[in-house]
């Protein structure tokens, strides 16, 4: 049997540092976003000040001109996301009948997502799916999961405007395979999801558990239940501040070719030939 999991505690030294505090303030009132391209502007400018003080036109001008720049940009993610003055979005168009192995390499995390809320039928059809994944039939183990669907803006990082989620719940006391079979359930009901347009996000640590056991209120059971993850849907929007986009944009290139990931030899040393007979039969199962 395994031992319950402990719950998790920062150390003193952090838990007391006033930075931590200001940190976790800024990250769950949805500020901390915008902090680092302020930042950024502030050292332009800076040294654009140190550039007039040593008399370097070009210097001074030159981040004068990005300090400039990157505060336009803050406005403009200010006004167009944290405070949704932005012209509507239309929604993605339903994938239909795409092959699953396209659907799971075309498939990415959402960071921002549109004020549009899911249709009747598209939440019909999506919660449909939910339940029939985590029919018993459908699990490794024997203990319960379930997705519990959360209309509201809870308190998450790093996404920005989500306002629909669902909250994968396990029972408290651990369960390897309750663990593993909330994985299995919730990635194909994100991979349906993404067949059907729609956008999703993962999100584990950065989600305020408070923040999703308030709002699910007697649906969820302290006693007996354990979150493991909330994810957000929805639709995606093109509004995003620019440290969200350009951590997406690092995140979805940093992808391993198959040579770094699979290998011949248990030094790993070796990169597996994927198209030799015995491991050819695997085809596209690598990429995914």
């Amino acid at each position: 049997p395994h031992p319950a999991p402990q719950r998790f505690s920062r150390p003193p030294a952090m838990s007391e540092s006033l930075c931590w505090r200001i940190k976790t303030r800024l990250q769950f009132t949805g500020w901390l976003q915008y902090i680092p391209n302020a930042i950024a502007a502030l050292v332009c400018f800076a040294v654009s000040g140190f550039g007039l003080l040593i008399q370097s036109s070009v210097l001074c001008r030159f981040f004068s001109l990005l300090g400039s720049l990157l505060v336009i940009v803050l406005i403009f993610d200010l006004l167009t996301v944290k405070c949704g003055l932005r012209p509507p979005e239309p929604r993605a168009p339903c994938q239909g009948e795409v092959d699953a192995f396209e659907l799971m390499l075309g498939r990415n995390s959402c960071r921002s997502f549109q004020a549009r809320t899911l249709s009747s039928a598209d939440l019909n059809e999506l919660m449909t799916c939910a339940q029939h994944h985590t029919q018993p039939r459908s699990l490794l183990g024997s203990c319960p999961v379930r997705l519990e669907y959360v209309a509201a803006p809870l308190t998450v990082w790093p996404v920005v405007g989500a306002h629909e989620f669902l909250v994968a719940i396990a029972p408290r006391e651990y369960n390897r395979l309750a663990v593993i079979d909330v994985g299995r359930c919730l990635q194909k009901v994100v991979l349906h999801a993404t067949g059907m347009g729609l956008a999703t996000c993962w999100i584990g640590p950065g989600a305020d558990h408070q923040s999703v056991i308030a709002h699910l209120g007697k649906r969820f059971d302290p006693s007996r239940d354990h979150i493991i993850c909330v994810c957000a849907v929805g639709h995606a929007s093109c509004y995003a501040p620019m440290f969200v986009r350009l951590m997406s944009g690092i995140m979805r290139r940093s992808r391993l070719p198959l040579s770094a990931l699979f290998f011949a030899d248990n030094n790993c040393q070796q990169p597996l030939d994927v198209k030799a007979p015995g491991f050819s039969r695997y085809g596209r199962c690598y990429e995914v």
